[in-house]
């Protein structure tokens, strides 16, 4: 009996040893049997296992898998500038480091466009309504780093009801996470007292720097503050001052210094208007023929190669001895009038 359960089971996992076979017909017309139920049962457990992992990768692709990840940035909504919002925030983070789970209700042919192009960082798409329990949970928020909140648009949902989904949002994602940190965008500014009820930790109100302050305010606690500080004309604020005459040719080390001491302010950087040149300063004074000719030739070709026009050269932390020039101004962190 047990020759013949040994021979059974190498019969079905392999095609047999050859240390035991059977001798009559009825052995071996078993041993066929085995043989066939072999392949066959092998072939299952194969197509069953690849088909598992398959159907997971087919969900994951649409949005339907559970999230296990830890630590990670989860951004709800998307909009129009969503896609400069993410490469803000993977610029902050670091793209090798990054974990980012999508929640929203766009196309699976988007999200597969987006992890292309940003392959380096891992991004883990849920689709489904932020303002639901359900979608929250199928992206780990009980895991989550950090959570920014869009005003979105995506799935046919309107801008008008935004702020009201986002204020949804941040309630439930704070009953499920309370230590994560929650970056909200607000259209109206009306509806900002209602945000701050639901315990959102910062509020972005929608502009031409959300994609940064978003990002900068999901990694970095108190930048958010620190912008808003310079931004407005309390406490610090960012002004324009002259560089006195005998500080002009030294070094940025110098004028740091001196800012420093005088005027309790902080030197960030410099700006210079730098004048382009115009079609007037290449002509001579006494205005000749040919500078007529010449001049008349320009505006019969309908191109204005010479404009005039000035622009703003910024030039920011520069290094310590950089070498200041007459026609520079300084930017400097000052007190405000509250301070």
């Amino acid at each position: 009996i047990g020759d013949a359960f040994w021979w059974a089971i190498v019969t079905l996992t392999t095609v047999g040893y050859g240390d035991k076979v059977p001798f009559t017909l009825g052995g071996r017309l078993i041993g066929v049997f085995l043989m066939f139920a072999g392949i066959s049962l092998i072939t299952l457990l194969t197509a069953t296992v690849s088909s598992v992992f398959v159907e997971k990768r087919i969900r994951e692709g649409k949005g339907l898998e559970v999230i296990k990840l830890k630590d990670h940035f989860v951004v709800c909504g998307w909009h129009s500038n969503g896609e400069a919002m993410l490469e803000a925030l993977i610029k902050a983070a670091a793209p090798a480091e990054s974990q980012i789970v999508l929640i929203n209700e766009l196309d699976e042919e988007k999200i597969n466009a987006l992890k292309y192009k940003y392959e380096q960082t891992q991004i883990r798409f849920v689709k489904g309504d932020f303002t639901h329990e359900g979608s929250l949970r199928l992206a780990a928020i009980r895991e989550a780093r950090a959570i920014i909140i869009l005003s979105d648009t995506s799935g046919n949902h309107s801008l008008e009801e935004a702020d009201r989904r986002i204020v949804l949002a941040t309630l439930a994602i704070k009953t499920l996470n309370s230590r994560a940190k929650v970056c909200a965008e607000m259209l109206n500014p009306k509806n900002e007292e209602h945000l701050r009820r639901s315990n959102v930790d910062d509020i972005i109100l929608s502009g031409k720097y959300n994609n940064f302050l978003l990002a900068n305010a999901a990694l970095s606690t108190g930048v958010l503050q620190a912008t808003e500080d310079l931004l407005s004309f309390e406490g610090n604020v960012l002004s324009k001052v002259k560089i006195p005459a005998y500080l002009v040719g030294g070094t940025f080390k110098e004028a740091f210094d001196h800012f420093r001491k005088e005027s309790q302010a902080l030197l960030i950087g410099t700006v210079r208007e730098e004048k382009k040149i115009g079609l007037n300063d290449i002509l001579t004074d006494d205005y000749s023929a040919i500078d007529q000719f010449i001049k008349r030739k320009f505006q019969e070709s309908e191109e204005d190669y010479f404009k005039v026009q000035s622009g703003l050269k910024v030039n920011t932390n520069p290094d310590d001895d950089y070498q200041i020039k007459e026609d520079e101004m300084a930017i400097v962190i000052t007190k405000g009038r509250s301070s």
